[in-house]
């Protein structure tokens, strides 16, 4: 029998296409606005820039859905011939004080590399959805955890998977996690991937962020980024390709700007990337 809850994610399932998941950026705002006179409050989180927000991006997945359950789910985007996501779990609640508003998403018929990304994402979902609960869960304390996930990319070469997270806490931050499969090889990739032969990709692609920081610092009189805090990249630092398909390095909120400046992204030119082949 389909419950109210049933109906409710067959709803949302439908609603995925835009570049922002729709009502992300709505549900963000009233979040925030509703927090504003939060009591002060301790622990438990990691802090995000001024103690005030912490965000944690995750691609939330969960293991086995039956056909009949993604029949039920209605659209559902095809990766090739093959490979599927669809929405496995829709998990919300609504207090006084705590807002939470999950999708789980699943990738299904892609081998060894959606299994392998289901099983990472489904432990840290669990491990982060518990802390929140235990943190918050008996407590006044207002606030909330809204996971959103949309298919960033699908060619016949690459499968990418971009999740949005804000966790608000007296105040709000985001983080973006980009996950992809190669499809020629099946196999999940990293930004140490691209680089195989390894080669300066860490120190060459690091001083490039700075440069660009340093430059927008010096053109724009509102930019406030922080070259000086940024001694490197990560070896496995987020990125997608970009339309144009340049290589697009992503940083969270507070990892090397104010907070102003948002989720902060450096497009790579190609012959830095050339000069790293070479």
């Amino acid at each position: 029998m389909q419950t109210a809850m049933d109906e409710q994610l067959c709803a949302l399932a439908k609603k995925q296409g835009s570049p922002l998941p729709e009502g992300y950026a709505e549900r963000v705002k009233q979040t925030c606005a509703q927090l504003e006179s939060t009591s002060k409050m301790s622990g438990g989180w990691h802090r995000m820039g001024v103690g005030i927000a912490a965000a944690i991006a995750i691609f939330v997945a969960a293991p086995n859905v039956s056909a009949e359950a993604a029949r039920t789910l209605g659209s559902i985007p095809v990766i090739g011939q093959l490979v599927q996501v669809v929405t496995f779990r829709h998990h919300v609640y609504n207090t006084n004080a705590q807002q939470v508003d999950i999708r789980i998403p699943q990738i299904q018929q892609a081998g060894e590399a959606g299994e392998q990304i289901n099983a990472a994402v489904q432990a840290e979902a669990d491990r982060l959805l518990r802390a929140f609960e235990a943190e918050y869960g008996r407590t006044d304390v207002h606030a909330g955890l809204d996971i959103q996930y949309q298919v960033a990319m699908d060619n016949a070469k690459w499968f990418t998977l971009r999740v949005y997270l804000v966790q608000t806490v007296a105040g709000g931050a985001q983080r973006v996690q980009y996950y992809h499969i190669n499809k020629n090889s099946g196999k999940v990739v990293t930004l140490s991937n691209l680089f195989p032969w390894k080669g300066d990709y860490i120190r060459v692609l690091s001083n490039e962020v700075r440069r660009q920081m340093e430059e927008r610092n010096a053109t724009d009189p509102n930019a406030a980024y922080f070259p000086e805090e940024l001694e490197q990249i990560d070896p496995e630092q987020s990125f997608y390709w970009n339309e144009d398909g340049k290589l697009v390095l992503v940083f969270d909120e507070y990892t090397v700007a104010a907070g102003s400046m948002g989720i902060s992204e450096f497009v790579i030119a190609q012959e830095i990337l050339q000069s790293l082949v070479q």
